[in-house]
């Protein structure tokens, strides 16, 4: 049935668009809010307030079930898991998560998009149910499999707990930047947006967002008033610095801002807080199921502990130490059809220097930044990881319209930019001396000046961006 939606909705005019938007959205809805929903953000709006001792104990529970899950009905765990002496009887007898898990080898994006059939859970009980794909931003997108409590508990729990922290009431109107492509890309008069009447959401191109259209952007917005905007950070960063830029008057104070899919730099923060005048959340999850992190409303990354268990792992896959960027390693319980033990996803975190103990009661374990993709993070000629590049070279950098830096070696960054009419050589020479600080005086900059700078696939704006593998560095 979605599918036939979908390829009716290429070619509908945009009023069909409208209504085919909110007959998926419908399906949807009674596919996401049933009974294990339900059930699941009953438990997680009292899980919530746990002290450490019922964290550990229940992350140990949780794992155990799904070890032992994977290696009763996966056959690739099965394999693994016996080709290292791990049965039901040690997963039984383990004490500990430390105990058990680091025995286990980590599981490559490779082999989850390759042997997917393999990682299937068979019980004969778990039905499929959904099938979700990642954006296929830096690759082929991975396919994965949820089961109906999964997929409810998993995404829709989690998430609706999210928006308990933001202060969201039960039902509400929202608006959602993303890659998806929802108007025809040589559009170029509105509506750049589409309506699904059944959620009260409006779903904006992020295609479209030039200097032309974003009056409608604007107007539309006005119009529909959202209580929640949410999507990539680059697309609202764009349309706030349009409105801060021309003073625009807007008829509507939304709740929250929700950011996901991109790293978010704190002026970037900053400048979406302005413009909307209210307070911007951050959030870290994966279509694949990785656990969650989410922003409470004093401004810390919680990990959400029921989700999943995350290992913090320096480049060489040792402990990663308080305060440095860490690559995280996932085990999750979101997904119990295609379960992910040891997952390698290639997102990075900073950690903080020493535990923080957040004024909002929750006893949650905290992260003091969420980086981005392993790809984001480029290479100093020291071998130093560098995250946030692109914020610590630009946030004091005048006229520049939009910018990236592409790390072709460990010797050689080139620096895209959309200059204004006030770029100077010495705008030039700021930057360079900031590149040359931050990565070391013998690296070779190259300036290439251009009218724009496309999206990735998947729709993402990619600051920063790595063309060779870490591996190259610390093999």
């Amino acid at each position: 049935m979605i599918r036939l939606i979908e390829k009716t909705y290429e070619i509908a005019p945009s009023y069909i668009k409208n209504w085919l938007m909110s007959i998926a959205g419908g399906i949807e809805f009674y596919k996401r809010y049933g009974r294990y929903y339900k059930q699941g953000i009953a438990f997680l709006r009292k899980s919530q307030w746990w002290d450490e001792g019922q964290i550990t104990a229940y992350q140990l529970t949780k794992l155990k079930q799904l070890l032992t899950i994977a290696y009763t009905y996966v056959p690739y765990y099965r394999e693994v898991f016996d080709s290292i002496g791990i049965d039901l009887y040690t997963i039984a007898e383990a004490t500990s998560i430390e105990e058990i898990l680091p025995k286990i080898p980590f599981l490559h994006k490779e082999v989850l998009r390759n042997n997917l059939i393999k990682l299937i859970n068979r019980a004969p009980n778990l039905k499929s149910y959904a099938v979700l794909y990642t954006s296929g931003t830096t690759g082929t997108p991975i396919k994965v499999i949820y089961d109906r409590a999964s997929y409810q508990i998993g995404h829709f729990a989690f998430l609706r707990r999210f928006y308990d922290w933001i202060g969201l009431p039960e039902c509400f109107k929202s608006v959602r930047f993303s890659g998806r492509k929802i108007v025809e890309p040589e559009r170029d008069s509105p509506p750049f947006w589409v309506y699904d009447i059944f959620n009260r959401r409006l779903f904006m191109s992020t295609y479209h967002m030039n200097e032309r259209n974003l009056p409608y952007y604007i107007e539309k917005l006005n119009q529909f008033k959202p209580h929640l905007i949410d999507g990539y950070v680059s697309a609202i960063y764009i349309l706030s610095k349009f409105i801060l830029k021309h003073d625009v008057k807007l008829e509507f104070t939304p709740i929250g801002i929700a950011t996901t899919a991109e790293t978010l730099y704190e002026d970037q923060r900053a400048t979406i807080s302005k413009a909307f005048k209210c307070k911007v959340f951050n959030q870290y999850a994966s279509s694949e199921g990785a656990p969650f992190i989410t922003e409470c409303p004093y401004g810390n990354l919680h990990i959400n502990f029921e989700s999943g268990i995350f290992e913090f792992l320096d480049i060489e896959n040792r402990p990663a130490k308080p305060g440095s960027i860490a690559q995280m390693v996932v085990t999750s319980f979101r997904n119990y059809k295609v379960p992910l033990i040891r997952y390698k996803i290639g997102d990075f975190v900073e950690l903080p220097d020493t535990s923080i103990k957040c004024e909002c009661g929750r006893v949650m374990p905290v992260v003091k930044r969420i980086v981005g993709r392993e790809d984001d993070i480029l290479v100093a000629q020291d071998g130093a990881l560098i995250g946030m590049v692109s914020y610590r070279v630009f946030k004091d950098a005048q006229h520049v319209k939009k910018s990236q830096i592409i790390q072709h070696s460990i010797k050689h960054i080139e620096v895209k930019i959309v200059k204004d009419s006030n770029y100077t050589v010495d705008d030039e020479n700021f930057i360079r001396q900031k590149l040359l600080k931050i990565f070391g005086e013998n690296i070779a900059i190259t300036f290439n000046y251009v009218d724009d700078i496309p999206l990735e696939r998947g729709g993402k704006f990619l600051s920063a961006k790595r063309l060779f593998s870490l591996k190259e560095i610390y093999s």
